[in-house]
């Protein structure tokens, strides 16, 4: 049988990602947002693989982590997980849903490039931040316009 918990590198690579994103986020959510409201993350990717069903599991540890030493600036964070299907449909109406619906602050996308590349515009048009959890098309980070963006850097 497989393990299929993720790696103490991947969960410690992802808390930092978290940590870095919430903290980037503060800056970013309406002065409107009370104390105690959690920033919410949502993460879409991919249940039915080994590497993608490791994604929404290592965010949920490291938020859990992040929550038990007093959340950031005293707000918890609160992850709210998507299956995608592997599909780019599927991933956008994640992403719609999860911004319009589920009021995410920041979205944690799949690792494949081409429902980064698809989300890159929804991102945009719905001015939410999003990262990837490891896309490495050279599209998404030649070309990104999305808000907060950090796994597409600009050249």
């Amino acid at each position: 049988m497989k393990n299929t918990s993720p790696s103490p590198f991947y969960f410690w690579s992802l808390q930092g990602l978290l940590g870095a994103t919430a903290l980037g986020l503060l800056t970013t959510v309406s002065t409107q947002a009370q104390a105690a409201d959690p920033l919410k993350i949502g993460v879409i990717a991919e249940a039915q693989a080994i590497a993608g069903a490791s994604i929404p599991q290592a965010a949920q540890m490291a938020a859990d982590e992040i929550n038990a030493k007093g959340g950031v600036d005293g707000r918890k964070i609160e992850i709210v997980t998507y299956d995608n299907h592997s599909s780019s449909a599927d991933s956008v109406r994640a992403f719609q849903r999860a911004v319009n619906e589920d009021k995410v602050n920041i979205v944690i996308a799949s690792y494949i490039s081409e429902v980064v590349l698809a989300l890159e515009p929804w991102a945009s048009r719905l001015k939410t931040p999003f990262t990837s959890a490891g896309s490495t098309s050279p599209t998404t980070t030649r070309t990104s316009s999305s808000p907060g963006c950090s796994s597409c850097s600009r050249s």
